[in-house]
């Protein structure tokens, strides 16, 4: 019994500790699964011993007890939390506690909601006029941020319109987009002043608790009703939560437009899955949906213990973050020559993926994260998007640990590595004297969307570079099959196919070849559009800043790449050698494609989902030939969306945004046409 009590008070004491980094200093040091888990195993300790448990333990509070400069505020009505669940059984058992109270009321109308990774805040209103905001704390008292959110633009310092009660609390969620929370690290990394956060729910959280509230107005904070605290006698209030919502849209606010009435567990579930398969395409940070019974008089009946409502419940999403160890960096030179650093992890799985590497991008990420070799650290897989070190967990830091030190020379040619006072990336010049850049841009060279060069990889470009039989892209055409018969498991079959392919890319479009250069940000879409408006290569090399510049996608930064690397003798001189031995031609227009240039002529196009009639890349084609563009992203400018099988989120972007859908049966009646 004596280790279970010692147990006990060690569990209590390292999750209020947890609880002290998130809720006070904004710098938590565990993945919120491992900070979940610490509380489910306390629960379960607690329905085996109850007799060791008082009422001031972690499972029965809420937050935590401010203790920093901001003055307190007692809330009139405690500020709850909400109890978490993690499985479809979680769930049943969750609706069949409702169902027990209320003596099985069948067809019960439930209200979903995203759970936002934010910062809960209470809004006092008096007379419609805002005179309070307060942090949630530990419930029952917060922080008084009245001054700081006003500074919050879609905070109604007001409220609008008509029957607005004597005072009311309106309960909510600040945070930080994704792109505001980069944006205020790159000027705290350029500036080198203040704290770099980790995640966008600590920026949010510190930038709403300044003590300076001009502080907080440089930085762009937004927030979500989620809820009515207390309210005068005088006012009536909506019969359902759904109904609450849209009275405070009347009143000024912005309320989240996921949010979705729901009477079926199917209806439910359905929900879970759609927000946790969009969820790496928001704008801001979500861990999971909120479930609420839709009905006050039914929330009312089942009302709510010292910690949550009884009829609530926050259903989270998988771990996208767990702990591993960093177990080397290995230094990167890309085709341009930028040195990318990546972590070598000890293989851990995350959302049923095994993860071994992560992206630490630049050298000011290695200084944010001030990494050593060995250190535990916290990483985060979302989406489809390449895994990213988090934070590191300072307090496992070996004591034997060796910092992360940047290197001052290429990895692969030992030349002095250059910082350009207006970029965050440190460069090698060499450029193809470079090995490394050289092998990098031999395989963009012969990828699909460049010069289409089939039956050569990575491992064939390794050989023909070290045998020396390839110092330059134009060594490609004099290749022989003595020569690649000399290369390890080359076959002759396999030489004369790949001599087969090489004989074939002499024939190459010029979106193809202008996007085999490889200019530094051109990718295939631009070299797509530039091939549409230059129409011959001789056109493109003349090509100056003004023409540049009207074409979709080519902004200053891109026109001033492609104006550089043109400006170049050498690369004009390879560029001339290079195409004497190819047959480049322009986007031709067919007769029977009359029909099609019509309707495509000069449009936007967007792809979505797996195609079945058609190869992707051959359509893409084929629309360019037509006039048309490219682009990877819906927007007001999208003319078609063009769908397959399984569609993604773009699907609903342009049902939102009115754009044309076609589907495969459709593309094939318009071609049939002529």
């Amino acid at each position: 019994m004596n280790n279970i009590k010692k147990y006990i008070h060690w569990i209590i004491n390292e999750i209020r500790y947890h609880q002290y980094l998130y809720h006070e200093l904004n710098e938590p040091i565990l993945p919120d699964i491992e900070y979940d888990r610490m509380l489910k195993k306390l629960k379960n300790i607690k329905d085996q011993y109850p007799e060791f448990f008082t009422d001031n333990t972690p499972i029965n509070n809420v937050g935590y007890i401010p203790s920093g400069l901001l003055k307190k505020v007692k809330h009139q009505n405690p500020m709850l939390s909400l109890e978490n669940i993690f499985s479809k059984k979680d769930y049943y058992l969750f609706q069949s506690k409702i169902k027990k109270k209320l003596g099985c009321i069948e067809n019960i109308i439930y209200c979903c909601e995203l759970k936002i990774d934010g910062l809960a805040i209470n809004l006092l209103y008096k007379f419609g006029k805002l005179i309070r905001a307060s942090t949630r704390g530990n419930g029952i008292i917060g922080e008084d941020v009245t001054e700081n959110v006003h500074y919050i633009s879609n905070i109604p310092l007001k409220l609008l319109g008509n029957h607005i009660p004597e005072y009311i609390e309106i309960r909510g969620e600040i945070f930080m987009m994704h792109k505001d929370f980069e944006s205020l690290n790159k000027n705290i990394i350029r500036k080198n002043k203040g704290k770099i956060f980790s995640n966008p729910r600590n920026a949010a959280s510190g930038s709403l608790r300044q003590l300076n509230p001009l502080i907080t107005a440089k930085r762009k904070l937004n927030f979500f009703p989620h809820g009515i605290g207390g309210f005068s006698k005088t006012f009536n209030l909506p019969c359902s939560y759904y109904d609450c919502l849209v009275k405070m849209k009347e009143w000024g606010f912005i309320i989240n437009k996921q949010t979705k009435l729901v009477n079926s567990d199917k209806d439910i579930f359905d929900y879970y899955q759609k927000m946790q398969d969009q969820r790496s395409n928001l704008k801001f940070d979500i861990d999971g949906i909120v479930i609420k019974i839709n009905s006050i008089k039914i929330q009312n009946k089942l009302g709510s213990n010292n910690y949550a409502p009884n009829w609530a419940i926050a259903y989270k999403f998988p771990a996208q973050e767990k702990l591993t160890t960093l177990k080397n960096i290995d230094f990167q030179v890309g085709r341009t020559g930028v040195i990318t650093p990546v972590a070598k992890l000890k293989p851990v799985m995350i959302s049923g993926v095994k993860i071994k590497n992560a992206n630490l991008y630049n050298i000011n990420e290695i200084k944010r994260l001030n990494l050593h070799i060995g250190d535990t650290v916290v990483v985060r897989r979302s989406g489809d998007v390449i895994p990213k070190i988090i934070n590191v967990i300072i307090k496992k830091r070996l004591k034997n640990s060796k910092k992360v030190i940047f290197p001052i020379q290429c990895p692969g040619c030992q030349s002095k590595l250059v910082r350009y006072k207006d970029e965050v990336n440190i460069r090698c010049l060499s450029g193809f004297s470079c090995i490394y850049q050289l092998k990098k841009f031999l395989i963009h060279f012969v990828s699909y969307d460049a010069m289409n060069i089939q039956g050569i990889g990575i491992n064939i470009i390794n050989q023909l570079v070290d045998n020396k039989y390839l110092k330059t892209v134009l060594d490609f055409y004099s290749l022989n099959k003595d020569m690649l018969m000399k290369l390890n498991n080359f076959q002759e079959k396999s030489a004369l196919k790949l001599l087969y392919s090489i004989k074939n890319s002499r024939k190459v479009f010029l979106s193809n070849f202008i996007y085999a250069l490889g200019i530094r940000d051109v990718g295939k879409i631009n070299s797509k559009n530039l091939a549409i408006r230059y129409k011959k290569l001789d056109f493109f090399l003349k090509s100056d800043f003004n023409s540049l510049n009207q074409i979709d996608g080519i902004g200053m930064n891109i026109a001033k790449n492609i104006l550089d690397f043109l400006s170049q003798e050498k690369n004009i001189f390879f560029i001339k050698k290079l195409s004497k031995k190819l047959k480049i031609l322009s986007v031709q227009e067919k007769k029977e494609d009359f029909y099609y240039k019509n309707i495509f002529n000069n449009k936007n196009i967007v792809f979505t989902g797996r195609l079945v009639n058609f190869k992707r890349k051959e359509l893409e084609r084929r629309f360019i030939s037509l006039g048309a563009r490219i682009y990877n992203f819906v927007s007001k400018k999208i003319h078609y969306l063009i769908i397959g099988e399984k569609v993604g989120s773009k699907f609903n972007q342009a049902k939102l945004l009115n754009v044309k859908i076609l589907d495969e049966n459709k593309l094939i009646k318009i071609f049939k046409k002529n």
